[in-house]
């Protein structure tokens, strides 16, 4: 049980650590073309960090380098905001913990639902990043993650009654049809 908890620990620490940070620095413009043309080749964004590279070089690395797959987390998230379930604040979040390209997630308005969605290069990566996400928390039964395309769905239930499960539903149906 210490190993499960110390796991989540720091799986949630990894995950938050983007949180606070300045999205002008996630979001910074990719270098200039003769900058790009000279630098070394490019770090999978997938793996550890490299000689060198910060946790917020990687933060902006993901940023600058979505797959450009649909549905992006904005769709998801625009779809969540059709159906009256806003997530007001989001943050990107370290998309190399599940093997992804790119995650932003963030707390319903109501604070009920804790969701992340990750963005991968193609379907086959996401269906494995869905399933090392899974993994990671076998134990937690109020999480769970689901797969459209090359995108993933994660919800964590912060709160256990019949209207979070009945959201819930109705988020994964609306993300599950994008």
């Amino acid at each position: 049980m210490k190993d499960l908890c110390a796991l989540a620990l720091a799986a949630a620490c990894m995950s938050s650590l983007g949180t606070g940070c300045d999205r002008k620095e996630a979001r910074a413009d990719p270098a200039p073309a003769s900058t790009v043309a000279v630098a070394a080749p490019a770090v999978d964004t997938t793996g550890p960090l490299g000689p060198g590279e910060t946790l917020m070089g990687r933060l902006s690395k993901e940023g600058r380098e979505r797959p450009g797959v649909a549905p992006t987390a904005e769709d998801v998230f625009a779809a969540f905001d059709r159906l009256g379930a806003s997530v007001p604040q989001r943050e990107q979040t370290l998309g190399a913990t599940y093997k992804a390209a790119y995650c932003v997630g963030g707390y319903t308005a109501d604070r009920t639902l804790a969701i992340n969605v990750c963005e991968y290069g193609n379907e086959g990566a996401a269906t494995a990043g869905r399933d090392l996400s899974r993994s990671l928390f076998p134990d937690l039964p109020s999480r769970d993650v689901w797969r459209r395309k090359a995108t993933t769905l994660s919800i964590i239930e912060q709160k256990r009654d019949d209207a979070t499960i009945a959201l819930q539903k109705k988020l994964v149906s609306a993300f599950l049809a994008l």
